[in-house]
Order: C-alpha cells, then structure tokens, then sequence
C-alpha cells in the first residue's frame, strides 16, 4: 500500500533515473481488466486518516523503501539488477 504526496506522472527523481530507464509503458489487457474494477472514489486520505495508514514522503521514500527491502531480502542480484 503505498500513498504518496506531490508525484506528478512520470517524475522520478535525478538519481532514479536507472530506475525509469527499466520502466516501459504497454498496454495489457489482463492488468486493464483488473484495474477496472478498482474502486472509483478511493482516496488516500482514507487509508492515513481512517486507517491510520502512515503516508508516503515522497516517491523518492518509495523507491528507496524497495531499494532497502530488496538489499534486506537478500534480492539485490535479481530485483536491483544494475541499480544497487
């Protein structure tokens, strides 16, 4: 779960860049169909003030987060393959 302020589209970070490199954009007609069905009025502002699910401080604390629990799991071969 993952709630992040002030991303805009397609903004990665500088020193992500390797990251969005690794990113393609295509379309696929199994994730569409899933995506579909996700509710229309989720906000966030459910899951941090309803749920007390902590926010995100930003996509860079995002990937960061995953770049950490790849190293932790022991996955920086496969999953950080050129990144780490």
């Amino acid at each position: 779960w993952c709630i992040c302020r002030g991303v805009r589209p397609g903004h990665l970070p500088v020193r992500f860049a390797a990251v969005r490199a690794r990113v393609r954009f295509e379309h696929d007609a199994r994730i569409a169909g899933i995506v579909a069905n996700w509710p229309r009025a989720a906000k966030a502002t459910t899951a941090t003030d309803v749920l007390g699910f902590p926010g995100d401080a930003s996509f860079d604390a995002i990937i960061q987060q995953y770049i950490d629990d790849m190293r932790l799991a022991g996955q920086t071969a496969t999953a950080l393959k050129g990144l780490a």
